[in-house]
């Protein structure tokens, strides 16, 4: 997944199935039309995921009705805080092994 967040990589995969399923069967020398749609598939990947952290990054700021639905009455910003952190996490690099 090349140091790719996993939030980042599933939306991106919702995004263009299409791509990833060639992209994930790999690049095969058998014949131009295969080449071909591989680097159109790798090219499509490397978008989607951009547009997919993109995408991300945008619901970081939960709207009032996410915020109004999330917190219980008499409580702070506890609910906004946690999704702001959740959508960080999201974004941020996989842990090397």
């Amino acid at each position: 997944m090349d140091d790719v967040p996993e939030m980042v990589e599933r939306v991106a995969r919702a995004m263009e199935p299409s791509a990833f399923e060639t992209w994930d069967r790999g690049y095969r020398q058998s014949n131009s039309f295969d080449n071909r749609s591989f680097l159109n598939a790798e090219r499509t990947v490397k978008t989607a995921r951009r547009k997919a952290a993109v995408a991300l990054t945008a619901v970081r700021e939960p709207t009032l009705a996410m915020a109004n639905a999330g917190r219980w009455p008499g409580e702070d910003d506890g609910p906004v805080a946690c999704w702001r952190a959740m959508i960080d996490a999201a974004l941020a690099s996989p842990p090397k092994e």
